[in-house]
C-alpha cells in the first residue's frame, strides 16, 4: 500500500507540532508551580512583579502553542485545496516560528535571572530543565524546516503539473488563479497574526478596563470581519462586500498603528515592560505587511469581477478541475 506524500507530510507536521506544544504545556505547568512558590515567599512589594513575570511567560508560551496548532491546520488546508503558494508561504512561517522560539530561549533565561535576583533563593526558581526546554523546541523546529521544504518541493511538482493540466496551459487563467491564491493566503495569515497581536496586546499592554474592552472588541471584530468579507467578496464577486473588506483593512492598519503608538509612549504600559516588545512588535509588523499585501491583491481580484472568478475560486478551494474538463478530483487525503 502506497502512502501519499500528503499523508506523510501531515503526520510529520502533527508529530512536530504536538511535541512542541507538549513541551510548552509542561513549561506552563512548571511556571504555575514556580509562581505559587514565589508568591508564598514574596513580600507585598514583590507580588505585583511576580504576577507580571508570570503573565509575560505564559503569554509567550500560549502564543507559541497557538502558532504550532495554526501550522498544522494551515498545512492541512494547503494540501486539501492544492494551494501551491500557501505551501511556499508556510516555509516562511516556519522560519518565523523558529525565530520566535529562539527569542523564547533568551526570554526564559532573563526571567529566571530576574527571579533569582528578586527572591535571592535559587531553590525557589523553576526546575532547571525548564531552561533547556525552549532549546529543545528550537532544535525540533530547526530540523523540521528542511524536511518540510523537501516535502514542499515534491508536492510543488505534483500540484504545479495538476494546475497546468486543469487550466490547459492558459496563461491568463493561471495568472487569475495565482492572484486568487495569493489573496487567500494573505487573508488566512492576516487573521492569525491579528488575533495573536490582539491577545498579546490585551494581556500585556491594555491597562484600563476601557482599553481591555476596546482592544478585545475591535481586534476580534476586525480579525473576523476582514477575512470573511474578503473571501466572500471575491467568491461572490460582490462589490458591497468588497467595499466592506477594503474599509476593514484600512481600519485594521490604523488600529495596529494606534495600539503600538499607545504602548510605546513614554510612561505608558509597554514602555516600562521588559520582555514584551519583541513579540508585540513582531506580530504588529507582520500584521501591517500582510494587511497591505491583502489589500493590494484584493484590488487585483476586483479587476476580474464579472469574468467568472467565482468558478475559479471554487476550483482553487476544492482542488477541483471539473470546471474545464467535466471531471471532479479531490485531495489525496480523501483517498
Amino acid at each position: 500500500m502506497t502512502i501519499s506524500r500528503e499523508r506523510l507530510l501531515m503526520v510529520f507536521v502533527f508529530v512536530i507540532s504536538f511535541a512542541c506544544s507538549s513541551i510548552q504545556l509542561w513549561m506552563m505547568y512548571d511556571c504555575v508551580r514556580a509562581r505559587q512558590m514565589l508568591l508564598a515567599s514574596a513580600t507585598s512589594d514583590e507580588i505585583s512583579e511576580v504576577w507580571y513575570d508570570f503573565r509575560v511567560e505564559v503569554t509567550y508560551e500560549s502564543v507559541f502553542i497557538t502558532s504550532t496548532v495554526f501550522w498544522f491546520f494551515i498545512t492541512y488546508d494547503a494540501v486539501k485545496s492544492f494551494n501551491v503558494l500557501q505551501l511556499v508561504f508556510i516555509n516562511l512561517y516556519n522560519i518565523g516560528l523558529f525565530i520566535y522560539s529562539v527569542t523564547e530561549v533568551f526570554q526564559a533565561r532573563a526571567e529566571r535571572s530576574m527571579i533569582q535576583k528578586m527572591i535571592g533563593n535559587p531553590s525557589v526558581v523553576q526546575n532547571s530543565m525548564t531552561l533547556y526546554a525552549p532549546i529543545v523546541v528550537s532544535s525540533l523546529l530547526f530540523c523540521a524546516i528542511p524536511t518540510f521544504m523537501r516535502f514542499n518541493y515534491l508536492l510543488l511538482k505534483d500540484y504545479g503539473w495538476r494546475q497546468f493540466r486543469s487550466t490547459g496551459g492558459d496563461i491568463s487563467l493561471r495568472r487569475k488563479i495565482l492572484i486568487v491564491d495569493m489573496f487567500l493566503v494573505f487573508l488566512k495569515f492576516l487573521s492569525f497574526f491579528l488575533l495573536s497581536f490582539t491577545i498579546i496586546d490585551l494581556v500585556l499592554t491594555a491597562a484600563s478596563s476601557e482599553e481591555l474592552t476596546l482592544t478585545l472588541a475591535f481586534g476580534s471584530i476586525l480579525a473576523v470581519l476582514i477575512p470573511v468579507s474578503g473571501l466572500y467578496a471575491v467568491r461572490l464577486e460582490s462589490v458591497p462586500l468588497f467595499v466592506v473588506y477594503e474599509l476593514g483593512g484600512l481600519l485594521m492598519f490604523g488600529y495596529i498603528v494606534y495600539r503600538i503608538y499607545s504602548a510605546l509612549k513614554p510612561n505608558e504600559s509597554l514602555a516600562s515592560m521588559g520582555g514584551v516588545e519583541a513579540p508585540l512588535i513582531l506580530f504588529a509588523v507582520a500584521g501591517l505587511l500582510l494587511d497591505c499585501l491583502a489589500l493590494w491583491y484584493g484590488q487585483l481580484c476586483f479587476r476580474s469581477f464579472g469574468e467568472g472568478l467565482q468558478k475559479i475560486i471554487e476550483a482553487v478551494r476544492n482542488g477541483d478541475d471539473s470546471f474545464l474538463h467535466g471531471e471532479s478530483k479531490g485531495s489525496n487525503l480523501d483517498d
